[in-house]
């Protein structure tokens, strides 16, 4: 007798890299056993960009360029986006 089951996975960009890298830890992320623990790289990225939305908010609050942008000469009559509400979309 033949099983009719239909199992689906969602297989996405980072799903089918992890089937790459190890199959077995794609199988058991698949089967719902465990999920592959993340390394440390995904939250340097994440720590680096909270501290920089910060210190440009920071300026853009004041009205003022950051001094490592305001030093070049072409950026003369420029200022940062401004519109709160559009960036907070």
């Amino acid at each position: 007798m033949k099983s009719n089951k239909i199992f689906t996975y969602k297989l996405s960009p980072s799903s089918l890299n992890l089937f790459n890298e190890c199959k077995r830890c794609f199988w058991l992320t698949q089967h719902k056993v465990w999920k592959r623990p993340s390394g440390p790289f995904p939250q340097l990225p994440n720590g680096m960009d909270r501290i920089l939305k910060a210190h440009f908010d920071n300026f853009m609050k004041k009205g003022k360029l950051p001094p490592e942008i305001r030093e070049h000469h072409h950026t003369t009559g420029l200022k940062l986006f401004d519109n709160e509400e559009l960036l907070k979309e």
